[in-house]
């Protein structure tokens, strides 16, 4: 799940007992037409809606806020980027198997456990 619309609004993602793997993240994004220097018109329509997005904190009013019940976990397989994350007792925030997970918060370090977390959060993956 990604947002890159974060001048707009909050994406809220609320897991209860659920299991996802992958990225949960803001982003800014480019359209792929002005990556490749491309003009919009009838020949090139299937550019229209394509967009590339680069994961990243961003500095903008709203942000993606995740939380977690006790019976939901999240392996995290790209490095994502919140504004606000509840881990509840129970439930698990991992990486995949053969890398690790670490999470900063305002660009601290921070164990990875049950609590409520707001500021730029990062989550990165690294392999082990």
């Amino acid at each position: 799940m990604v947002t890159s619309m974060t001048s707009l609004s909050d994406v809220v993602v609320n897991f209860e007992k659920a299991t996802i793997t992958g990225a949960i993240t803001t982003a800014t994004a480019k359209s792929q037409a002005d990556i490749d220097g491309v003009k919009l018109n009838k020949k090139n329509y299937k550019y229209i809606g394509d967009v590339k997005n680069t994961y990243c904190a961003v500095d903008d009013k709203y942000g993606m806020k995740v939380s977690l019940d006790g019976k939901s976990r999240w392996v995290v397989d790209k490095n994502s980027y919140l504004t606000d994350l509840i881990i509840s007792e129970g439930a698990a925030v991992a990486a995949p198997d053969g890398y690790r997970l670490t999470m900063t918060v305002n660009g601290v370090k921070k164990e990875i456990k049950a609590g409520k977390y707001s500021g730029k959060i990062a989550l990165t993956v690294t392999k082990s």
